[in-house]
């Protein structure tokens, strides 16, 4: 289907790291993300607008519309390794279509406009996320870069960011460029199943789970697999595997939150050695704020626990925190009007993975719309969401906005 659309999508999607096999790599402060920050511009500057980014890597364009106050729509343009080419992308370009829909009828909307594409939102590369949101929302202090770092590297986010051919560029937030935001809106696919079994066009999300990150280091003792017997190892590995498989039966008092350990770095990771360290993420997500923290305290009491019981050691470094966020109901019923003047179909229904809205939620009246993931796909390079949803929604988008 060759809509603008999707001619955004494609193009977009070929700003990825060749070498990291199928699917989108786009890791922030990476050529690749550089190449995607550049075309975003252009593509802004050929609707009209007078894009501006920062040395965070947050993109904006401002339109006038029949008042000052002004409501910001989009989305992130970073991805997962191997992800997919809608996820965070979706939102960014469901929003220019709005707006080469107004440029192209010659209508002005009935408020002003933002489109935002955002940085870092993932949290994949360094350990935080939500760089972007943070930002604007003046959430993000100088002395904090410093202390975040590459997972694999070990260099700071402030490094990479002096890097940057924006390092003198004036800090995009809401207190300055987008001082007129009164409203923000993120279009993105639902990253799950629901709306596609159901048949539904539109996902209206009332919640966004909360999300705590943690990232556990074990330290064992290291030795030669052949001659150290069996009993008294101090193997990291099998202590970090107690651990990790008691987690999913602590999540079930606690309905609707999940647990996840999704990464893991074994240490010397040598067929012929025991392991000496092993370090994992921790991922806890619920909707309801004493849920978030109460599985979390006794996820990380369980795994000291553990720990000192086969005598090893263990350290818990705190990553990402965000809160659970509920949207604006205001705005959802608006958009809900809207779509089923459309002859939309629509759903109320939660989020539980992460966005920026969240953050943003603290600081201006916020709404996410869900569009339909093929078969709950996402974060995969199978994800796939068909481009009659993405039209319905920048249709949606520019319908609302006169």
């Amino acid at each position: 289907m060759n809509t603008p659309i999707m001619n955004w999508i494609e193009s977009l999607c070929a700003f990825t790291e060749k070498d990291r096999g199928d699917g989108v790599t786009r890791l922030p402060f990476t050529p690749q993300s550089e190449q995607a920050r550049q075309y975003l511009m252009q593509q802004l500057q050929e609707l009209g607008l007078t894009p501006k980014t920062d040395r965070f890597g947050t993109i904006t364009a401002h339109l006038e519309g029949q008042k000052p106050e002004s409501l910001m729509i989009g989305s992130h343009y970073d991805s997962i390794p191997n992800g997919g080419k809608y996820d965070g992308i979706a939102g960014i370009v469901t929003a220019m279509d709005a707006i080469r829909q107004l440029r192209q009828t010659g209508r002005t909307p009935r408020c002003s406009v933002d489109i935002i594409c955002t940085n870092d939102e993932e949290g994949i590369r360094f350990s935080k996320g939500f760089l972007s949101a943070k930002v604007i929302c003046g959430l993000q202090s100088d002395e904090e870069l410093e202390s975040i770092v590459d997972v694999k590297t070990g260099e700071t986010l402030s490094q990479c960011i002096r890097r940057s051919p924006y390092w003198e560029n004036e800090t995009i937030t809401l207190t300055g460029a987008l001082s007129q935001v009164r409203r923000f809106l993120e279009i993105h696919i639902e990253q799950g199943g629901i709306l596609d079994a159901g048949g539904q066009d539109i996902g209206l999300v009332e919640n966004i789970a909360g999300i705590r990150r943690f990232y556990l280091t074990v330290t064992g003792k290291g030795n030669h697999s052949g001659s150290t017997p069996m009993a008294g190892r101090k193997d990291a590995l099998v202590i970090a595997s107690r651990i990790i498989s008691a987690i999913p039966d602590m999540t079930a008092p606690y309905p609707k939150a999940v647990a996840t350990v999704g990464n893991i770095l074994c240490k010397p990771n040598s067929i012929n050695a025991i392991p000496a360290q092993v370090q994992f993420s921790l991922d806890v997500r619920s909707g309801k704020e004493g849920y978030l923290k109460s599985l979390s305290d006794d996820i990380c009491r369980m795994a000291r626990d553990v720990t000192e019981a086969a005598g090893a050691e263990l350290d818990i470094r705190v990553g990402t925190y965000v809160k659970a966020a509920p949207m604006s109901q205001d705005l959802l019923g608006e958009l809900e009007d809207t779509a089923k003047a459309m002859g939309l179909r629509t759903l109320r229904m939660d989020s539980g993975a992460g966005h920026d809205a969240q953050t943003i939620a603290d600081f201006v009246e916020t709404a996410m719309l869900f569009l339909p993931s093929a078969g709950g796909i996402s974060h995969h390079p199978d994800e796939y969401t068909a481009p009659q949803y993405l039209q319905q929604a920048a249709d949606l988008l520019y319908r609302y906005l006169l």
